[in-house]
């Protein structure tokens, strides 16, 4: 039977936290922020390009 590799264990790691932001937390931050969270997701938007080099 194979054993799951440090890589594997890490990347498992990293899948359940990110989906424990994307499902507990960020809809909760969303819910908090009201209608200033799409003022982010905007600012992001512009901000990406120059902050990624392109």
């Amino acid at each position: 039977m194979p054993k799951i590799t440090p890589i594997q264990s890490y990347m498992i790691i990293m899948l359940s936290v990110g989906l424990m932001n994307h499902v507990i937390i960020i809809p909760l931050l969303l819910e908090a922020s009201k209608r200033d969270a799409w003022l982010v997701v905007l600012l992001v938007f512009v901000a990406s390009p120059v902050w990624i080099g392109a």
